[in-house]
């Protein structure tokens, strides 16, 4: 059968020249259950990487507390390569005594010397659980960690953590008390040494309104115990091993034994190590030692993933008395850069590594863009790794000049790549930059005075997606959130984005602290090419209804609405079961009833267990349908759209 391992590929998107840094406030209310203002609640923005990495210990980028009014100002700066615009951590809300909650990054986006008004924020009381740890005897097992969260699935098999994950340590009779969990899926899971890591049913969790849990018992662990050697068969300390979130960190002869596990599963084992090419292995510990299977090509690129790619690898495992991982050193690319004019060394301050493709007509097509680490041993000399054998592209920073670019040669193993020379232009050059790069121009037309406080955006529509990979929004599908590539603000009608790549398919938005004030595409934009626009700004509409069955749900429902074009809005849903949506960008759009409670049916049955793994491979790439079941609106420029008594439907 399929391996139940899912693979996330983050690609770095490059950010147009900064404008410098820039100052300005995020406020909002924060309520509690019935309505009444909460006095002292914790508002917090963690950095991205905090975020990422689930390190609550890291200082945020700002924090601030709400008055006796509920209210609060967050004051927020921006960075010298652009400012938060959507792409942010997610907003953090704590209370005492009731839930906590997040503001999802869609809603975060910093306006200079503007105030960006989020609303009222309303917490719930939430849910505490509770719980017994024992072993297999049924002796309680005294000091386990429990870890305690509650997830809205953001996609089939991929769930977001709302507002961060609390522990707890049993008492001496094996007991807990959860924190109060928002009231989402809830996830509970204990841990201790000497046992296999384990967590309460989740149907089971859900069923728990009075939040009684029950017993959970852990079984032994059985460890997966290895050494990490280079080449040269000598170890590598210091060397970070992961399997389904459990980290090891070799010793100084390169051991490591990952606790908490079941032997007999097959283990994803995934090594990320500055300077090595990753290795990703599928691996079972079995009464001889153990099978291994090399994985690594997938992780690499998915595409390769077929069935029979996945049974030959399947049938062909590596077996080993003792689980030995050799890594393989980076390929080194070594360049020169210097001053086009006098030929003098260049201090770099950034190198992008992309993968690119050809066209017939001999176009280049840039993807999987990232930023890469790199070293300078003398001036203009640099080294940056490769992590697969092929060609590359480079684009290469510096302050007080103009980026450029180089291609490598394709090699078809990792090897030393020399001979790389890229002379740079210093802004404010003549003759014009011989850089290739691809801008979008134009004017924004507004009758009054609406792009006082305006931000410019390069905006990419979401990209579709099989069914597995769906998005979800309050746990309903969707087409998903467009995503903001750079930015920057307004100083007049005129603006200038540099586009990182070629696309027939980049859009211009424009936005205010309310509102969404244009959206203009698809535009065009051949390599090397800029692209004259005139946008126009546009009234925005307004959306309403009722959900019947309100009042009769035990969860706090939410009103999605979102457009083919990735803009979406959502709103919670009053007591009385009306709500409003206001400031809606003109367009079509399909609308939702959700919760952070459900995975919506319109997914199927993933994963796809006890199925053939052709006919699995058949529905993986089954398309997406997210208007199925959608309300479907058209919002008009200053009109009222009254939506028809509807349902929420579990």
């Amino acid at each position: 059968m399929i391996a139940r391992t899912f693979f996330v590929l983050s690609v770095l998107v490059l950010s147009a020249i900064g404008r410098g840094a820039e100052t300005g406030t995020i406020s909002g209310r924060v309520l509690g259950p019935t309505g009444e203002p909460v006095d002292g609640a914790v508002i917090t923005l963690p950095t991205r990487d905090a975020w990422l990495a689930s390190d609550s210990t890291l200082p945020p980028l700002t924090k601030a507390h709400s008055n006796s009014d509920g209210r609060f100002t967050l004051t927020l700066g921006g960075l010298e390569a652009g400012s938060p615009n959507r792409q942010s951590a997610p907003l953090r809300i704590d209370a005492e005594g009731l839930a906590s909650t997040d503001i999802d990054q869609r809603h975060i986006t910093l306006f200079d010397n503007a105030d960006k008004n989020l609303g009222d924020i309303r917490l719930s009381t939430g849910r505490v659980y509770r719980g017994q740890i024992v072993n297999s005897k049924g002796a309680p097992i005294a000091e386990a960690t429990v870890t305690c969260s509650a997830h809205r699935f953001i996609g089939r098999g991929s769930a977001g953590v709302i507002a961060g994950t609390r522990e707890v340590i049993t008492d001496n009779e094996g007991r807990f008390v959860t924190p109060t969990l928002p009231l989402a899926i809830p996830h509970v899971q204990a841990s201790a040494v000497g046992f296999a890591m384990k967590a309460f049913d989740t149907a089971k969790l859900i069923a728990a309104t009075d939040g009684e849990l029950g017993i959970l018992k852990l079984a032994g662990d059985d460890p997966i115990e290895g050494t990490i050697v280079d080449k040269n068969l000598q170890p590598l300390p210091g060397i970070s091993v992961q399997v389904r979130g459990l980290v090891a960190t070799t010793d100084e002869r390169g051991r490591f034994a990952l606790r908490g596990l079941v032997g007999t599963t097959r283990q994803p084992i995934s090594i990320r190590a500055e300077g090595f090419a990753p290795l990703s292995w599928l691996t079972t510990k079995t009464s001889n030692g153990y099978e291994c299977v090399d994985f690594t090509e997938f992780q690499l690129n998915p595409r390769a993933l077929t069935s029979a790619a996945y049974q030959k690898a399947l049938s062909s495992p590596m077996t080993m008395q003792r689980l030995q991982i050799q890594l393989r050193r980076e390929g080194m690319i070594f360049g020169n850069a210097v001053d086009e004019e006098t030929g003098e060394p260049i201090t770099l301050s950034r190198v992008v590594l992309c993968n690119f493709a050809r066209k017939p007509n001999g176009k280049v097509v840039l993807s999987l863009c990232r930023k890469s680490h790199f070293t300078q041993p003398t001036a203009g000399k640099f080294v940056v790794g490769y992590p697969v054998p092929n060609e590359y592209h480079l684009t290469v920073s510096a302050n007080g000049y103009e980026d450029a670019e180089a291609f490598t040669p394709k090699v078809s193993e990792l090897q030393r790549v020399d001979g790389i020379e890229i002379k740079m232009r210093r802004k404010g050059d003549v003759p014009a930059s011989t850089i290739v790069a691809q801008h979008i121009r134009g004017v924004v037309k507004d009758d009054g005075d609406e792009l006082k406080n305006a931000r410019v955006a390069l905006w990419r529509r979401p990209r579709n997606l099989p069914a597995i990979a769906t998005r979800l929004i309050r746990g309903r599908t969707s087409v998903g959130d467009g995503s903001v590539v750079t930015s920057h603000m307004l100083t007049g009608p005129e603006f200038s984005l540099e586009a990182p790549v070629q696309d027939p398919n980049w859009y211009v938005l424009v936005e205010t602290p309310d509102r969404i004030v244009a959206l203009h595409g698809p535009i065009d934009v051949a390599k090397g090419e800029t692209q004259q626009v005139e946008i126009e700004t546009r009234a925005c509409g307004r959306v309403e209804g009722v959900v019947s069955n309100a009042s009769s749900v035990d969860v706090p429902l939410w009103v999605v609405l979102f457009s083919g074009l990735g803009i979406q809005y959502e709103v919670p849903i009053q007591s009385n079961g009306r709500f409003e949506l206001t400031n809606v960008f003109p367009g079509d759009y399909g609308l939702k009833v959700g919760c952070d409670s459900i995975l919506d049916s319109d997914l199927g049955d993933f994963p796809y267990r006890d199925r053939p793994d052709e006919e699995s491979f058949r529905l993986m790439k089954r398309p997406s349908n997210p208007w199925k079941r959608a309300v479907k609106i058209s919002v008009e420029e200053a009109q009222t759209v009254s939506i028809r008594p509807i349902k929420f439907e579990r």
